[in-house]
């Protein structure tokens, strides 16, 4: 997500950043990021639940693997786009409904393979997760160019591991690496929450709700895993 974050300003990072404009630009800010970011996953929600209900969705999607590459490519492609047109309204607004309705369709796919329990459970601890991270970091005084190391570090340690189940499985370790890959997307709620503070100027607000998006999804979608791990097990 840094890398994300960085094609966004950070070259404002020692001047007119959010976190140095004055308290009513800055709540301004937060209300346009936090609405905006309400709506993106008020239609996520929407979206996946028609995908769940609808037999003639879940049968489509499951049997047409391609899908799920042709909306990676199309979620990337409108990240690069957003990037480019990020201060150009509408097309800024047109570009961020876009990336959204693709990535709900990406996450109503995942969901047509899950329990409606697991996914509700799933969705309620990431809203949970994500309020909690938020408050602490308003009030956190870290400094978050130090904590782009630990990710850094926990996510080579994943990866090692990750590499290592491909060619050794070992019994447990899939559940593992998921708990801790969870554990890396909270710290990048964390870290991106902070660096949009200092990196992004009060007018940038259509790029915020777009990065924390994308953290909520990742980690709701890990928790799914990890939840779907479990009734496997159990089943």
């Amino acid at each position: 997500m840094d890398s994300f974050l960085n094609m966004f300003g950070n070259e404002v990072k020692h001047s007119y950043s959010v976190a140095r404009a004055r308290i009513d630009k800055r709540l301004d800010f937060l209300r346009k990021v936090y609405g905006i970011l309400s709506v993106q996953l008020l239609f996520t929600f929407l979206t996946a639940s028609v995908f769940k209900w609808s037999s003639v969705i879940t049968y489509i999607v499951q049997t047409n693997h391609w899908l799920v590459f042709a909306g990676i490519l199309g979620s990337l492609g409108l990240c690069v786009a957003l990037q480019t047109y990020k201060n150009d309204y509408p097309t800024n607004y047109m570009l961020l409904a876009g990336f959204t309705a693709v990535e709900a369709s990406l996450v109503g796919t995942v969901v047509t393979y899950y329990r409606v329990e697991s996914i509700i459970e799933a969705f309620l601890l990431t809203m949970v997760v994500t309020v909690c991270l938020t408050a602490y970091t308003f009030q956190s005084k870290m400094d978050f160019d130090r904590f782009n190391a630990g990710i850094f570090s926990l996510m080579s340690i994943l990866f090692s591991f990750l590499f290592l189940q491909i060619f050794f499985p070992m019994s447990g370790m899939s559940r593992m690496i998921s708990v801790g890959f969870a554990v890396l997307y909270c710290m990048y709620i964390i870290y991106d929450t902070g660096l949009i503070m200092e990196r992004l100027t009060p007018e940038e607000y259509i790029i915020a709700p777009a990065i924390l998006y994308m953290d909520m999804v990742a980690l709701f979608l890990r928790l799914l895993k990890l939840r779907g791990e479990r009734e496997r097990r159990d089943d």
